[in-house]
C-alpha cells in the first residue's frame, strides 16, 4: 500500500533528517488505485492538529513535514501553516500531487508561509499513462505546471530558480518499470534535483528487479544532477522524530455503489463513477441557441437536492458537480455547496456560463462554502459570436469578469469551448485571448450536440472535414502557448481518430481495445469497422444526429503497427 506519510518517515530516517511529521489521512484530488486514502473524506481535522501542535512544546527540529493524502485540499490547511510558522517552525516540507500549485496565486501564498522543499506524485511521465495511474488524465498538465511554479522556472511566482527544492516521488509499478528512464528526463527538465522510488504493493515486481534498476538510473543520472532514492532501503541510519497526527488503518478504496436511478453518474463515469452531477435548475440566463435543455421542467425541491447529496457523499463520490439550466441562479447554491463539503465530498464542482459570478460577492460567498472547482464555459473571443450564440448582450465580457474573479479568489477553472459552425472561425486565436486574459488556464473542448428533432441546432453541427482543420490550429496553439487542453468527457462528440495525433487528450481513450465495444451510450452508432481500433473499447463512437447530417466520412479504425505493438 502506498502511503505518502510513512514514505515520509522513511525518506527523513534514511536521510538522517529531525523533521516533525503531521499525518493527514484522506481527501485527495488524485484516485490512484494502490492509494488508500482515495475516497476517504480529509482528515484528521486540522483543527485538532493544531490544538496537538500548539499543546507541544516548540520541537527540536525547525522543519514542519506535512505528508499523507494530498495536504492542499484539507480544509483550513493554510491556517495551519500560518499557525505553525507563529508556532517556530522556520519551513516546511509537503508531499504532494502539485496540482493545486498549478495556479500562481495560490503557489506564491504558499511559498510566503516557507515552504523550502516538496516532493512532487508523479506516476509516470506522459498524459495518458498517469491518467491510468490516478484517474486524473488533466491531472498531468496540471501537476507540471504546479511543478514550474514551485522551481519558478515559468516566471509565475517571479521567485529564482532552485527556490523550492524539489523532488519526484514515483510508486513503482510493473507498467512504469521499463519507463523510469522518461521519468528522469521529466525531473532534469522541470528543475528537480531528485527522484524518490517507493514500492506500492504492485505483486508484478520481482524481487531485485528495483535494486537492479536503480543502479542503471544512478549511473545515468547522478552525473547529470539527479539523485535516485529507493524508499526501501533497511539499512539506511537516522531517525524521525516529533511525529504527530493520526492515522487510521484500512482497506483500500473500491468503486462505490451507485444508485444510477437517483444520480446522474458523471462525465468520466464511463470509467470511474466517482462524479455526482446534480441538477439544481432548468432555468437560464441565457439563451443559447445549441442548448437542447426543456426549461419547462420545474426545479427540483430543496428537500430532493439535499438527499441527492448526502447520498452522493454516502456512496463514496468523489466529487459533486452542480448542474443546470445555470446553477448559479438557485439562491440556495452556496448552502448546497457547504453540505457537500461538510458531508465529506473531496471536490465540489459548478458547470456554469459564468455571467451571474460577475458579482464578486457570489463568488466569495461559494470560496467560503468550499467550491474548489469551476468549469466556465466560453464559447469564443469575438463579443458577437459569443452574443449570437448565447442570445444575450454581453454575455463576454460578463463571463470573463466571472471567470477573473474565481481565480482571483484561488478557485481552479477550466475553460469550456463548444465547438459549432457558428465559431469555427474563432477556434484559432482563441487559447491566446485565455492565456492574455487568465494565463495558463486549462482549456476543454466539446462538440455541439447534434438533435434530428431540433432543425435550428443541427444547422450548428459543422462536418468534421470543415471543424477538425481549424481545431487542429487551435491545439497547436494551445501547445505553443503552454496551455493545457484536452476533451472533456466521453461524450464530447468527437471521436479521438479524427484527431489521431491527440488521442491521449480524449477522456474516453483507455487503453488498447481488448475486444468489440457491444453496446454505446445512447444517442451514439459505431460503425462495425471500429471493432479494430485500438481505442474501440473507451470510445462511445459518433452521435446519431451527427450522422444522420453528415454521415462518417472522417471516421476509421487506428490501429497499431507491429513495432507498436511489440
Amino acid at each position: 500500500m502506498f502511503k505518502t506519510d510513512e514514505i515520509a518517515a522513511r525518506v527523513a530516517k534514511m536521510r538522517g533528517e529531525q523533521v516533525y511529521l503531521l499525518r493527514f489521512t484522506g481527501g485527495c484530488n488524485n484516485r490512484c488505485r494502490f492509494c488508500p486514502a482515495a475516497g476517504r473524506p480529509p482528515g484528521p481535522d486540522v483543527g485538532e492538529l493544531l490544538q496537538k501542535l500548539t499543546a507541544e512544546a516548540v520541537p527540536t527540529s525547525r522543519r514542519l513535514v506535512l505528508a499523507g493524502a494530498e495536504p492542499t485540499v484539507q480544509p483550513g490547511f493554510e491556517r495551519l501553516l500560518g499557525d505553525a510558522k507563529a508556532k517556530g517552525f522556520q519551513d516546511f516540507e509537503i508531499w504532494t500531487n502539485a496540482r493545486r500549485f498549478a495556479y500562481g496565486s495560490y503557489a506564491r501564498k504558499i511559498m510566503q508561509f516557507g515552504l523550502s522543499k516538496a516532493f512532487v506524485y508523479m506516476p509516470a511521465a506522459d498524459e495518458r499513462a498517469y491518467g491510468l495511474a490516478t484517474g486524473v488524465p488533466e491531472g498531468f498538465s496540471q501537476a507540471l505546471r504546479g511543478i514550474d511554479n514551485l522551481v519558478g522556472l515559468v516566471g509565475l511566482v517571479g521567485f529564482g530558480r532552485g527556490r523550492c527544492h524539489l523532488e519526484l516521488l514515483v510508486p513503482v509499478l510493473h507498467e512504469n518499470l521499463d519507463r523510469l528512464h522518461e521519468i528522469g528526463e521529466l525531473a532534469l527538465r522541470h528543475g528537480a534535483r531528485g527522484v524518490v522510488l517507493a514500492p506500492a504493493g504492485d505483486p508484478g515486481i520481482r524481487p531485485g528487479e528495483v535494486d537492479r534498476k536503480i543502479d542503471e538510473l544512478r549511473a545515468a543520472f547522478h552525473p547529470r544532477g539527479i539523485s535516485w532514492t529507493w524508499a526501501q532501503d533497511p539499512k539506511a541510519p537516522g531517525r524521525v522524530v516529533g511525529e504527530k497526527g493520526r492515522h487510521r488503518e484500512g482497506e483500500g478504496w473500491r468503486l462505490p455503489e451507485v444508485s444510477y436511478s437517483e444520480l446522474m453518474v458523471g462525465r468520466t463515469a464511463l470509467r470511474f463513477p466517482h462524479e455526482a452531477v446534480i441538477y439544481l435548475t432548468y432555468r437560464c440566463n441565457a439563451s443559447c441557441v445549441f442548448c437542447p435543455l426543456d426549461r419547462g421542467r420545474p426545479d427540483p425541491p430543496p428537500e430532493v437536492t439535499e438527499r441527492l447529496i448526502a447520498e452522493a457523499a454516502r456512496n463514496g463520490f468523489f466529487r459533486v458537480c452542480f448542474n443546470g439550466g445555470e446553477p448559479t441562479l438557485n439562491p440556495r447554491l452556496p448552502q448546497f455547496v457547504r453540505q457537500a463539503r461538510d458531508s465529506g465530498v473531496p471536490e465540489v464542482m459548478l458547470q456554469t456560463n459564468g455571467l451571474e459570478l460577475a458579482d464578486r460577492s457570489l463568488c466569495m460567498r461559494l470560496r467560503d462554502a468550499g467550491l474548489n472547482f469551476v468549469e466556465v464555459t466560453l464559447l469564443s473571443h469575438d463579443p458577437e459570436v459569443v452574443d449570437r450564440l448565447m442570445g444575450t448582450n454581453g454575455a463576454l465580457d460578463r463571463a470573463v469578469r466571472g471567470t477573473a474573479n474565481l481565480l482571483d479568489l484561488d478557485i481552479p477553472v477550466v475553460v469550456h469551448q463548444i465547438i459549432t459552425s457558428a465559431n469555427l472561425q474563432t477556434l484559432p486565436g482563441f487559447p491566446g485571448f485565455v492565456k492574455r486574459r487568465f494565463g495558463r488556464v486549462p482549456i476543454g473542448y466539446s462538440y455541439v450536440v447534434a438533435l434530428d428533432d431540433r432543425p435550428a441546432i443541427a444547422d450548428l453541427v459543422p462536418s468534421y472535414a470543415d471543424a477538425v482543420p481549424r481545431l487542429r490550429k487551435a491545439l497547436q496553439e494551445c501547445q505553443e502557448l503552454g496551455l493545457p487542453f484536452g476533451f472533456l468527457d466521453c461524450l464530447n462528440g468527437l471521436a479521438p481518430c479524427v484527431l489521431p495525433e491527440y488521442g491521449d487528450r480524449f477522456g474516453c481513450v483507455l487503453a488498447p481495445s481488448e475486444g468489440r465495444l457491444q453496446t454505446c451510450s445512447d444517442g451514439f452508432v459505431k460503425p462495425d469497422f471500429c471493432e479494430s481500433c485500438i481505442w474501440s473499447a473507451g470510445c462511445s463512437g459518433v452521435r446519431t444526429g451527427y450522422v444522420n447530417r453528415h454521415g462518417i466520412e472522417g471516421i476509421r479504425p487506428i490501429t497499431l503497427s507491429r513495432k507498436e505493438q511489440t
